[in-house]
């Protein structure tokens, strides 16, 4: 074994050619998905060690989304969301609820107001209120928008 020390030269001899710098071909694997659609994340980066099931990433697809009936997608979006305590989440389109809301004030096709100057007592009627329509057959997706700590101005123009 000879080791030599890196020193400082002129290039005495020169080759000039043209070529061209690639991948190498055999260590690519080429993925192609089942559908189309938009590539909403990428999880993954160029040299990342990745495993059998990874998501890789996550693609809107109007295909794949057009297999599920609505009442599927709300189930299966029901139950990641449900990891999340205290929060009540309703599934609606964007548009409906922009008319509803304009209609009754509050994001809901349905809604109860409760007004009055104190937050704590409107707070324990609400839950009241809430507590007797549970008890109403066919009610579903019931809760308390709580504006407790955040006062609400109304104003009316004329």
């Amino acid at each position: 074994m000879h080791i030599y020390s890196a020193t400082t030269s002129n290039i005495e001899n020169e080759l000039n050619l043209s070529g061209e710098i690639s991948f190498n071909d055999s260590r690519l694997i080429k993925v192609f998905p089942f559908s189309s659609g938009k590539v909403m994340e990428v999880e993954v980066t160029q040299g990342d060690k990745v495993s059998k099931g990874q998501v890789l990433a996550i693609i809107r697809s109007v295909e794949v989304a057009g297999n599920y009936s609505k009442d599927q997608l709300i189930d299966e979006m029901d139950v990641q969301l449900r990891k999340f305590p205290g929060i009540v989440f309703n599934y609606s389109q964007p548009i409906r609820d922009n008319v509803k809301e304009a209609v009754a004030g509050v994001n809901a096709a349905m809604a109860v107001k409760i007004f009055g100057p104190y937050f704590l007592v409107l707070d324990s009627t609400a839950n009241a209120v809430m507590n007797q329509l549970k008890k109403v057959k066919g009610i579903e997706d019931l809760g308390v928008l709580r504006n407790l700590g955040q006062p609400e101005f109304r104003i009316e123009l004329d």
